[in-house]
């Protein structure tokens, strides 16, 4: 909470993240913001430039993603650029796999309130 007052809502959420892999806390702001619903913690994947740089990263990221495949799981990759970039289409994917994998409740539209802390470019 005393962090609040010096950093922006983004950072606060970078720092938030770095919280939720330690299992102290969870939330993902661009989606929460868009009316989404909160997703569960652990079941989005994001890569960093570390993912792409690091050979054997690179290949354990791979094999899970393999195994999530040979289970039955649609996964959605997001990169920095997807959220700071390009906000609007990574919702657009993120809603498109949803609907494809047959979730239901989800809202219309999406709110707009998400544009606020990420305008893109």
């Amino acid at each position: 909470m005393d962090l609040a007052t010096e950093m922006t809502l983004v950072d606060l959420v970078v720092l938030g993240d770095s919280l939720v892999k330690k299992r102290r806390t969870t939330t993902r702001q661009l989606i929460v913001l868009a009316g989404l619903p909160e997703p569960v913690v652990n079941h989005i994947e994001y890569d960093g430039r570390q993912h792409a740089q690091d050979d054997r990263q690179w290949g354990r990221d791979l094999d899970r993603r393999e195994e999530l495949d040979a289970d039955g799981w649609r996964l959605i990759v997001v990169r920095a650029k997807g959220i700071y970039t390009e906000p609007g289409r990574t919702l657009e994917r993120i809603v498109d796999a949803m609907r494809s994998c047959g979730a239901r409740g989800l809202p219309a539209t999406l709110t707009r309130e998400w544009e606020r802390y990420f305008p893109g470019r």
